[in-house]
């Protein structure tokens, strides 16, 4: 129960979202977890089988055939297209590839290689189904082959010369392409590979997250770290990794300073929707208080008992906030039998908070007396406890522990401590295609515009804000029908850059951030469909001058993105975008 509670605590809260107003609802489906690394390198690497042996058993990429001479009666052609469509989605399938799915995907991609091109899937078509085969090849084991696949997905972008391939299909290729690196042995070519995706695309957060999970896995906790300490700017969801990391290995002044930069607050969806699929509302608050229980232990521990028993008070004013006032006291005439369950409801489902409230409070009276406890000893003391979150204080403690006994607490943490983080961040490679960015075309980018002054003539594109207080917190939302994951979360940084220049401010921090997919359910009389509805990227933040940052940021300088960081880096492909969608408007309104 507790690791499940520290792997919630470091997971970003992805989750779904609905509106309850006469539209038709919403539904943003969670995306796949994002802060995963592959297996350890495969020490066996130089021994796995040669190109030859997997082509032997798996077969070449099949050459496509030439467009037939004789064309197909309707009902051939429509059964012939129908069994394409078929096998081009299975092949294109980004979810979790389980092991027996990649031999029928392989397959699958196979078939749709072997035909003729058809013109209507789109130029790069061909070398995203080969992508699909790579994926399908590194699920069995097939990494050589894999390579060649995406050797041959690459030359087709290289000959079209088109930037977007690059940024979208290629940077997946890159991805596939380093994994199967590490486990070939290759790792200081990976993570060179991997170098060159973080620098294409470094405000895309998932992006870079993709490329760090793969690159961890060829180093040590140490050299994790630090790949995660880079890319808090954009991600700072890394904080809560970090600060689970830094108190497993006993670093408890470094907790204690990351612990003070983590944000919970989420971003706010818009008016009339609500977040479903993610944590329900006992969970955010035991989240929060776990979270709170562990910087109130850390403190402890570094001998701030002043600071250590406010955060504990704090903890238990969440579960006051929660559980509310009692109606039934309320000077009213008639008091609604609704709002008196849902009180109670909420008293009943208190019961646990208070439990991870009184849970820590043990365990940070116990932190003073470990030292003279043996592992034996510390393990009856804690487990009457059943509050969930505390394992990370329980493995700090077996490193206080002194005496003959030393070295066998010292092991077990450290056992404890490659298992937790590795449940945190394990990633098998049928878990590689939910990571890849998705390939982009020009047609797919939004004009950069507000949601509301697209009000009448809506693409379903755009940014929009809710702010907080003085205005000076916000969250900044862009949304599309069409685009991809990696070009929602940089339209996110173009919205926040100008509403800072409108603000007059010169940067703004990002405090906490979420991407989701997006999914559309419409119900009528005839049943309900659903479909897919794009991306949506939201940031919660704060507006700061950068030369001047608020006393939070003082020495935290490294987060500040500024504007004209934006206007630099990120702007200018976007204005060349959509210069080239103008000249092809142009172009088509010359011709007709």
């Amino acid at each position: 129960m507790g690791l499940l509670a520290v792997t919630a605590l470091a997971g970003s809260a992805h989750a779904a979202a609905q509106t309850t107003n006469p539209h038709p609802p919403r539904v943003v489906s969670p995306p796949p977890p994002v802060y995963i690394p592959p297996p350890p390198i495969d020490t066996a690497a130089p021994g796995k089988t040669s190109l030859e042996e997997q082509i032997a058993r798996w077969g070449a990429a099949p050459a496509q055939a030439a467009t037939p001479a004789i064309l197909l009666d309707k009902k051939e052609a429509k059964a012939l297209r129908r069994k394409r469509n078929q096998d081009r989605e299975q092949c294109l399938n980004s979810e979790k590839l389980r092991v027996w799915m990649a031999t029928p995907k392989l397959e699958a991609c196979d078939r749709v290689l072997a035909m003729a091109a058809d013109a209507s899937e789109g130029w790069d078509m061909r070398a995203r189904l080969l992508q699909g085969r790579a994926v399908s090849l590194l699920s069995l084991d097939g990494d050589r082959l894999a390579m060649a696949a995406l050797d041959e997905s690459d030359a087709i972008g290289e000959a079209a010369h088109d930037s977007l391939f690059d940024l979208g299909v290629g940077l997946s290729n890159d991805m596939l392409r380093a994994y199967a690196m590490n486990r070939l042995g290759r790792a200081d070519e990976a993570r060179e590979i991997l170098g060159r995706i973080r620098a294409a695309r470094p405000y895309a957060a998932s992006v870079v997250a993709s490329a760090d999970l793969i690159e961890v896995a060829a180093i040590d906790r140490t050299a994790m770290r630090a790949r995660l300490a880079e890319r808090i700017a954009i991600d700072p969801d890394a904080l809560r990794i970090i600060f689970l990391v830094d108190l497993l290995d006993g670093r408890l002044p470094e907790a204690d300073a990351v612990g003070e930069q983590i944000s919970l607050t989420e971003p706010k969806m818009r008016g009339g929707w609500k977040m479903i699929g993610g944590l329900d509302p006992v969970q955010q608050v035991e989240r929060e208080m776990i979270f709170q229980g562990l910087r109130a232990y850390v403190a402890a521990a570094l001998g701030d008992m002043a600071r250590a028993d406010q955060l504990s008070k704090d903890t238990r004013t969440l579960v006051s906030d929660y559980i509310g006032e009692d109606p039934r006291n309320e000077q009213q005439r008639r008091i609604s039998n609704i709002r008196v369950k849902e009180y109670l409801a909420r008293v009943e489902s208190s019961k646990g908070m208070l439990t991870i409230a009184t849970g820590f409070d043990t365990i940070i009276g116990l932190r003073r007396e470990v030292a003279g406890l043996t592992p034996k000893q510390l393990a009856e003391r804690v487990t009457p406890l059943s509050s969930p979150g505390m394992l990370p204080a329980l493995v700090e403690m077996l490193r206080q522990i002194r005496g003959p006994e030393q070295a066998e607490a010292t092991a077990t943490a450290d056992l404890i401590t490659r298992e937790v983080v590795g449940n945190i961040m394990t990633l098998e490679a049928g878990d590689l295609g939910m990571l890849l960015p998705k390939a982009e075309a020009l047609d797919d980018i939004p004009k950069f515009a507000s949601a509301a002054s697209k009000w009448l003539f809506s693409d379903g594109s755009g940014w929009s804000q809710a702010k907080e207080g003085d205005g000076s917190i916000r969250t900044v939302r862009y949304e599309t029908l069409v685009g991809s994951r990696a070009m929602m979360e940089e339209m996110a940084l173009l919205a926040a850059a100008q509403l800072a220049r409108e603000e007059g401010k010169d940067g703004f921090v990002i405090l906490s951030n979420r991407t989701f997919a997006r999914q559309t359910t419409t119900t009528g009389w005839g049943g309900s469909s659903t479909y897919s509805s794009g991306f949506e990227s939201q940031a919660r933040i704060q507006l700061v001058d950068s030369a001047n940052p608020p006393a939070p940021f003082t020495d935290q300088t490294a987060r500040i993105i500024t504007v004209s960081q934006i206007e630099r880096d990120l702007q200018p492909r976007y204005d060349r975008y959509m210069a080239a969608k103008e000249a092809l408007r142009q172009a088509k309104k010359a011709r007709d």
